[in-house]
């Protein structure tokens, strides 16, 4: 930069601005840092910094530079209060050195790929403006940065992938919002009347209660919490198609304002998902969204441009046609009365007119002709017309041509190139005549031309707006349909065709009824009648299907194309296979209802936890209190002093069975239960636990019986095989209401088989195997104690055995808890054992 520059008041005006302003969009876009103070997720000063070194060029690169780092600085002396000025100081400068670098980068791959300023002008130039200011430009500021804060410890290992991913995506959020309404200023704009107006109102109105909807009421059912963003699309196309540029810059700037407030207010589609993974499915969605219509608003206005420079182009040579073929009319009629002005007339006229004779040399060469070719008439005259004007690979053809006319007399209209004396090519249109002698021969032919070379050029460039934006059609991943009003696809593009798996061929005949699964073709159709009829129809999911019969989700959004009375004359479709997705949203609801559940049975498990334990404590904190009293000791006599002794014991014993069994859950879920198998007589078990359990089952008034063989000699855990009997005699004195109990025991070969009946209130149907899962109870936690572990460790060391245990059941009448036992531990359990219990 030269040091001149530095000394005009231009210099400093144009970087204060830009400090100023790159401060302000920081301040803004720092309320949406994350964590604060790191990456912000919106962030304008990237495109204030790419549209200011674009107009301005790299002199206001030091505005960009103050103004980056007094609003880094300010922000992460707010982040980091307690941090030293110098590294305050390295982290803002290197921050600002990066955003600076970054503009100046993109500024000169802008010039090189595209026309600078002017890169919004086509279609192509806005998508090279896309893909540069975008994904690639954005990355110097994002690395520069985070290496910075990394490199001075205010940035841990950690957070440098979602700070770095964060940085990136708001910088490009930046620059394809900022830098497009910038830009507009500098930009050629097709122009819209007041009449418009209305439709403008209508439009803005569609957008806001779409975007309200869509953001603002969070009434969208969590399936449809992403999918919903897309009903912006159709007022998007409407307000892009009819307002160019204008309304895509217009559109991208309200949708980012409202999805960022709501996202930022915790509401809308991308709330929910925490601040972090929701701000980035935003500047996703942002991204995506304002990219399509930059690139979308760019080609229709240079569309518009090029249908005006063709009207204008046609008007003017209609205009000019017309008054050039009066001016030939009057020059006729005065030829025939005095041939002495014909040289007049011809000089007169504005259209190009030669005259040549039968060998095609120049016989006339009007003044018009003179100003196109940049001969004059004395140079031309007698020269072969086809030698000196007309290229070389299109002499023979013309020479053909004029001496077919020269024979046959017959005139018509043609077309054909001129080479000037600079030899530039343009291209004119003859209408011909001929005049003949009295013998009837042509003796000279007379040509007027008009110069239509602006006029194919503007065709030209209208031709290939219409095949990149097909090409734009044909190559998007997204398939879509065009339909007349009979429901019969008309066009559709590559990815239709793969969607439904039918070449075009094969679908030019196809109805909307051929795409559409029968079970969803009535709400089809109603979409389809609301559409037409101006009432919705716009979007619509149903199932489709394709040409093999195989059926998917179809997400559809729909366009009426109308004529330029405003009448329907054509649909517009878009639709997206969103199977996979609907799977994965069905997976998800599922994996969140069971992670309630897991969430309502630890809470139920805290609860009756926190009963069962409190109530042995409260017990033994009374019967000690009572030991322990000094005035209580006098009054005891020995027998009260036994019972409170008998009942320490007695709540002592079921306190540690309590953490007994929440320790062998623990183990299992640990991997840490494993069997100690030792030879032993199931017998004498099950007399060691009817010992036990003897004064549980006399005061619940409940008689036990046992029948069976004398002995069962095996090979189990002697103390989990006990603990298994216990928990089945426990749970069949507590349920049985005083009615005997019976336990049946059976040796068949090498399977031992029990049987524990209680005459007790009896299990549902339903709920004769929840029971076995973990803290399930078949009746409610308030009339009976426990913590519904039981029959789960039962059915734990039973599996590990090699054995199975179930029950059966009839309310009111008793339950029956079977277990079938194999009479040793074979080493072929062992592993399953392991394999059960966790080890």
């Amino acid at each position: 930069m030269p040091l001149t520059v530095v000394f005009k008041a231009q210099f400093w005006r144009r970087n204060a601005i830009v400090a100023f302003l790159y401060f302000v969009g920081g301040c803004l876009g720092l309320t949406f840092a994350i964590p604060p103070g790191h990456a912000s997720a919106v962030w304008p000063p990237s495109g204030i910094a790419l549209a200011a070194v674009l107009f301005w060029g790299p002199t206001v690169a030091p505005g960009i530079a103050v103004g980056a780092m007094t609003a880094n600085l300010w922000a992460t002396l707010a982040s980091f209060p307690g941090a030293s000025p110098l590294r305050l100081c390295i982290v803002a400068g290197g921050i600002a050195g990066g955003s600076m670098a970054q503009a100046l980068v993109m500024r000169h791959l802008l010039r090189r790929l595209s026309r600078g300023a002017e890169c919004l002008m086509s279609g192509l130039d806005a998508l090279r403006f896309v893909l540069v200011a975008g994904p690639l430009g954005c990355i110097l500021a994002a690395t520069c940065g985070l290496a910075v804060l990394w490199t001075v410890g205010m940035v841990p290992d950690a957070g440098l992938g979602v700070g770095w991913l964060t940085w990136w995506l708001g910088d490009m959020v930046g620059v394809l919002l900022v830098t497009p309404i910038v830009l507009l200023w500098g930009q050629d704009l097709p122009r819209w009347d007041f009449r418009q107006f209305p439709e403008v109102l209508i439009v803005s109105g569609v957008l806001a209660c779409v975007g309200w909807l869509v953001f603002g009421t969070g009434l969208a059912p969590t399936g449809l919490r992403l999918p919903i963003v897309h009903l912006l699309l159709p007022p998007l196309i409407w307000a892009v198609m009819r307002f160019g540029l204008f309304g895509a810059v217009a559109s991208n700037l309200a949708v980012a304002l409202m999805a960022t407030w709501a996202t930022a207010a915790g509401i809308g589609p991308f709330s929910g998902y925490g601040v972090e993974a929701g701000l980035m499915l935003l500047d996703a969605y942002l991204i995506s969204f304002m990219a399509v219509s930059v690139v979308l608003g760019a080609s229709v206005d240079e569309s518009v441009r090029a249908r005006r420079a063709v009207t204008q182009a046609h008007a003017e040579l209609q205009e000019r046609f017309d008054q050039r073929s009066s001016a030939v009319v009057a020059a006729t009629a005065a030829l025939g009365h005095e041939r002495d002005f014909t040289g007049l007339i011809m000089d007169t006229v504005e259209a190009l007119v030669i005259v040549l004779d039968p060998e095609a040399r120049i016989v006339r060469f009007n003044r018009a002709c003179e100003a196109l070719t940049g001969y004059r008439f004395e140079d031309v005259r007698g020269r072969s017309f086809v030698a000196l004007l007309i290229p070389a690979e299109q002499r023979a053809p013309l020479q053909a041509s004029f001496a077919r006319l020269s024979r046959q007399g017959t005139t018509g209209t043609y077309e054909n190139e001129w080479l000037t004396r600079d030899g530039e090519r343009r291209t004119i249109i003859w209408s011909n005549a001929v005049l003949c002698n009295a013998e009837g021969e042509v003796s000279h032919l007379i040509g007027t031309g008009l110069d239509i070379t602006v006029v194919r050029q503007t065709e030209q460039a209208l031709r290939l707006s219409e095949t990149r934006l097909a090409r734009h059609v044909a190559q998007t991943p997204v398939g879509v349909i065009e339909w007349d009003l009979d429901r019969r696809v008309r066009e559709w593009n590559p990815a239709a065709a793969a969607l439904f798996g039918c070449d075009w061929t094969s679908a030019r005949d196809l109805r909307a009824r051929d795409l559409v699964a029968e079970a969803d073709g009535l709400a089809f159709l109603a979409a389809w009648t609301a559409l037409i009829g101006g009432a919705g129809g716009a979007h619509l999911v149903v199932e489709c299907l394709r040409a093999n019969g195989d059926v998917f989700v179809g997400e559809w959004h729909n366009t009426a194309l109308t004529d330029e009375h405003g009448r329907v004359v054509a649909v517009a479709s878009m639709v997206e296979d969103i199977t996979q997705r609907r799977r994965f949203e069905q997976g998800r609801d599922k994996l969140v209802h069971d992670l309630q559940e897991a969430v309502r049975l630890r809470q139920e498990f805290i609860s009756i936890a926190s009963h069962e334990l409190q109530t042995p404590i409260t017990s033994l904190q009374l019967a000690v209190q009572r030991l322990l009293s000094p005035s209580g000791q006098e009054s005891l006599t020995p027998d009260r002093r036994q019972r409170h002794l008998e009942t320490i014991k007695r709540q002592t014993r079921r306190l540690s069975a309590l953490v007994d069994s929440l320790l062998d859950v623990t183990r299992i879920q640990a991997g840490q239960f494993v069997l100690a198998p030792e030879a032993c007589d199931l017998v004498v078990i099950v007399q060691d636990v009817l010992a036990r359990l003897d004064g549980d089952a006399g005061q619940a008034g409940s008689s036990i019986s046992v029948t069976g063989p004398a002995a069962i000699p095996g090979h189990w855990d002697r103390l989990r095989m006990d603990q298994v009997l216990t928990n089945l005699l426990s749970n069949a004195i507590k349920y049985g209401r005083g009615q005997p109990i019976a336990i049946s025991l059976n040796l068949k070969g090498t399977v031992c088989e029990v049987a524990c009946h209680d005459g007790g209130i009896g299990i549902p149907a339903g709920d004769l195997l929840r029971i076995f899962a973990p803290f399930e109870r078949a009746q409610e936690t308030t009339q009976y104690s426990g913590l519904g572990l039981g029959l789960y460790i039962a059915q734990c060391i039973v599996s590990a055995h090699g054995g199975e245990i179930w029950a059966e059941s009839v309310p009111a009448v008793g339950t029956t808890v079977h277990l079938s036992l194999p009479t040793s531990l074979m080493a072929d359990i062992v592993p399953a054992a392991r394999d059960v219990l966790g080890g």
